[in-house]
């Protein structure tokens, strides 16, 4: 490999260098001693567990709903009127909430368009409240109603128009984009306006009734036809038809006054209280692992690599709702589909059902956000899946308290909260009543504002790491109790991040965990670890916040408690690497999918970024709604990189460009290079982070383009130069012998 250090003092260098320090990396895989499970009930027959597996590490939300309960039931959630709107999961609860019917807790749902003129636009089938609001795509979707078990199928519709003159013409889609040769049905929760260009003829029509049903012939008259006038508005009763090409001369043979009829069939079909929505893929079948590729649509690294996941299943009439936590090393890698599809079966489920990932991942129970979403924060999606309870309100009959368990160091306070709960596990107001607490005095005291206030002075006995009492709360009838356990010191320490990468100069604050021999979080007193670092790397205050020196250096940080020890990474600037500048013709093999799709590479000569040679990819993918992907595919090393930097002359079509890598385990990890590649005609470098938990050393596959959008098509051409690789500096000499956790 032909390697070329780059000038350390150019505006471009800096800026990459900025993008670096942006990046907060989480802490690397921990080994956690045993499995952590914990429950509690959350309805009449229904509980959330949350367990922690260190094999992974793995933190999972489950909660298991026994259907055949008369108050308990299942149905999907929607952000909103319009099959585009998008809210997160809680306020999608929010909007549905009444008092004789709640939800109690809830999933996100289907994919989703994340970007552009359809973003929120969901990707698969929705049937609800018996009407039909999106057709299905060719993936499975979850099928629930009030009278029988949840089902995974995939929906295929049969949908028609039956007009005079012309007979019977297939109905293409139901509130989606308009494709080439498409006849389109829109209603009203599409949106005010069809979106649709002017090469097309649009017939407005007016139902019987504006509700459409599935497996009903409905009635409605032709009213206006516009030709090569695009965008028509929907009228809150009525329907649009938008066709083109051979659809638009059916609908051009369309007069005012026109009865025609409308009929949208499934297979299998539907019943009338049935609702649906899309997902994907199936993950059990009959009881058996079975992730099933269907239709050809999944890109393989799509379900081979961690991620995290949201999957929904059932045995009899017992339900399941599942998320994993993920792309968090240390706390939570995600899983790869196989390793979520055995979750399932462990679970006992007959079959089970893929839902939306990544950073749409959220279990939400009794009004809050359980799980840790990967963006830090919960994110807006098209739809989702609730438990409901409509069991009555009732007076007090119990506490919980949170948290449920207190791990602590002398003199720390502990903020506590109590709940009251009726018979049906209702949050009920504890109308006045004082909560008293008890516990032994030595341990501490609980002050009137539920502070739990450790004695500065208590330790466990000899040979013990802890000391454990009994924390009691009541309030009238109504008490629970918790254990509390006070430690000498820490079992174990985690810094986080347990990798940092600044500018020389920069500032950034470091955080330190207490954990159990179990793993489970210890509470501990402000100002009482002390922190150092290598003196190469500047300087370390008793806050914990590092202020990196002015050279490029790489060592440790270590916070300690007692004789309790942890330490992290940190790197001040970078040392870049030329991968490939083109220059000397190394052939770049192309491979597409699925194979409908068109693409070439090849070496372009005149317009390069430096030198006088750059790499063209050319791609068309306006031959399939799939998933589409063009590869230029090479076998390249490159050793234990961070992050990957790449110039970039645009065709603004709007595609995602990636590299995919692979590691040391033989894992594939794709890099995001951009998710919109939106300039066209000039050059722009992009930078893309390698996932943590890539094991070096890594070698590059390929560089390419995806789209996942099925109504984007496009076909254009990029140019890639000046792929660079960018590394940690050397550590210095003995920081291999920093101390260990």
């Amino acid at each position: 490999m032909h390697i070329r250090p780059s000038s350390a003092s150019s505006p471009r260098r800096v800026a990459l260098l900025a993008a670096i320090a942006a990046l907060v990396i989480w802490p690397r895989a921990l080994v956690l001693p045993a499995d952590q499970r914990e429950e509690r009930i959350i309805g009449p027959g229904v509980r959330w567990q949350r367990w922690v597996r260190p094999e992974g590490p793995w933190v999972i939300h489950i909660v298991e709903a026994d259907l055949s309960q008369s108050y308990i039931q299942v149905a999907p959630l929607h952000a909103g009127a319009r099959v585009a709107d998008a809210l997160p999961i809680s306020e999608q609860a929010a909007r549905v909430t009444r008092a004789d019917r709640y939800p109690i807790a809830a999933v996100n749902g289907d994919y989703f368009v994340m970007e552009g003129d359809q973003r929120g636009l969901p990707i698969g089938v929705i049937v609800r409240a018996g009407e039909v609001y999106h057709n299905p795509f060719p993936r499975s979707a979850l099928v629930v109603g009030p009278h029988r078990p949840p089902r995974v199928v995939i929906l295929r519709m049969n949908a028609w128009i039956e007009a005079p003159r012309k007979g019977r013409r297939a109905l293409d889609r139901i509130n989606n984009p308009r494709g080439n040769g498409h006849l389109v049905l829109y209603t009203a929760h599409y949106g005010s306006f069809t979106g649709t260009s002017a090469s097309g003829v649009e017939a407005y029509l007016h139902p019987e009734t504006p509700t459409l049903m599935p497996g009903v012939d409905l009635k409605a008259t032709v009213g206006a036809v516009q030709r090569r006038v695009g965008n028509a508005p929907i009228a809150a009763t009525g329907w649009v038809l938008s066709g083109s090409g051979e659809a638009a001369a059916f609908l051009g043979a369309l007069r005012p006054g026109d009865a025609v009829t409308v009929r949208v069939d499934f297979d299998p079909p539907l019943a009338p209280e049935d609702e649906v929505i899309g997902g994907g893929p199936r993950l059990v079948r009959s009881r058996r692992v079975s992730v099933e590729d269907e239709e050809g649509i999944l890109l393989p690294a799509f379900a081979a690599r961690r991620h995290p996941r949201t999957a929904v299943g059932y045995r009899d009439n017992t339900l399941f709702l599942v998320t994993v936590d993920g792309r968090q090393p240390g706390y939570s890698d995600g899983m790869t589909l196989e390793e979520l599809a055995r979750l399932m079966v462990e679970l006992g489920c007959q079959e089970a059902l893929n839902l939306d990932g990544g950073g749409s991942t959220t279990m939400w129970v009794r009004g809050a956000v359980r799980n840790r979403p990967s963006d830090g924060r919960e994110r807006a999606v098209a739809n989702g899946l609730a438990i409901f309870s409509a069991a009555p309100k009732g007076p007090p009959a119990r506490l919980v308290i949170q948290p449920g368990m207190v791990c602590a160091l002398p003199g720390t306070v502990v903020p506590l909260t109590v709940e009251a709960e009726d018979p049906y596990y209702n949050p009920v107001s504890l109308a006045g009543d004082a909560v008293r607490w008890q516990l032994d005095p030595a341990l501490g005291t609980v002050d009137e504002h539920g502070q739990l206030q450790l004695a500065a002075a208590v330790r466990p006995p000899d040979g013990q790491s802890f000391i454990e009492g009994r924390l009691r709360a009541e309030a009238g009838e109504a008490r629970a109790e918790i254990p509390v356990r006070v430690y000498g010191e820490p079992p174990r320490l985690e810094v986080v991040p347990a990798l940092v990468r600044l500018l020389p100069g920069q500032k950034y604050s470091l955080s330190c965990r207490a954990f159990d021999e179990g793993g489970r979080p210890i509470a501990v007193p402000e100002g009482l670890v002390r922190w150092s670092c290598d003196p190469a790397l500047g300087s370390v205050d008793e806050r914990g916040v590092l202020a990196a020196g002015p050279d490029p250096a790489a060592g440790y940080v270590t916070a300690a408690i007692g004789a309790t020890r942890a330490r992290a990474q940190m790197a001040v600037g970078s040392v870049s690497r030329l991968v490939d500048g083109f220059e000397e013709g190394i052939p770049w093999q192309v491979t597409v999918y699925p194979r409908e799709v068109k693409a070439s590479a090849a070496i372009s000569e005149g317009r390069a970024r430096g030198g006088t040679r750059a790499l063209a990819l050319s791609y068309d993918f306006t031959t399939t709604a799939a998933t589409r992907a063009a590869y230029a595919q090479v076998e390249k090393p490159l050793g234990a990189p961070f992050a990957l930097r790449l110039a970039v002359f645009g065709d603004g079509t709007h595609v995602w460009l990636r590299a995919r890598l692979r590691d040391a385990a033989h894992q594939v990890h794709t890099v995001d290079l951009t998710r919109d590649l939106n300039w066209t005609d000039a050059w722009r470098e992009v930078v893309g982070m390698i996932p943590p938990e890539a094991r070096p050393p890594l070698t590059l596959e390929s560089i390419y383009v995806v789209e996942p959008r099925p109504d984007h098509r496009v076909r254009g051409c990029i140019l890639l130069d000046d792929l660079r690789a960018e590394y940690p500096p050397e550590p210095p000499a003995g920081a291999a012998s920093a101390p260990k956790p």
